[in-house]
């Protein structure tokens, strides 16, 4: 057997070893005016519909959930309040007005420019 029909025969193996792959996501794709076929068996999920309802109120509860416009998704979890008081916040934003340089070492301008390169932020940090 030549080289040539091994190389071609594993090949011909792996396009036939992928397919299985493409049909198990509930979609199989066609080449004609349909574009495919969703199978409604491989969509199917772990919960039940009154576990998908009770999440839901659950996060409109905690205000996890948030619409916004035809967009709908879940906001991050809420996080704990940080270790930081707020005159801490006030004095770091009053350190950044004085000297706005980020730390990459850009400082901010006004005009259109925004942003212009300053050099290193070392000496020049929160």
């Amino acid at each position: 057997m030549s080289i040539r029909t091994i190389v071609a025969l594993a090949a011909l193996g792996v396009t036939f070893a992928s397919q299985g792959a493409l049909a198990s996501n509930g979609f199989t794709p066609s080449y004609n005016e349909s574009s495919g076929q969703f199978h409604a068996g491989a969509l199917q999920s772990g919960k039940t519909r009154a576990q998908v309802k009770q999440e839901l109120e659950t996060a409109k509860r905690d205000g996890t959930y948030v619409t916004s416009g035809e967009a709908t998704l879940f906001a991050p979890t809420k996080v704990a309040s940080a270790d930081v008081s707020r005159d801490a916040v006030k004095a770091q934003l009053r350190r950044w007005q004085d000297n706005p340089v980020t730390a990459d070492g850009y400082r901010q301008v006004p005009g259109e420019a925004g942003f212009v390169y300053s050099g290193t932020a070392a000496a020049t940090t929160l």
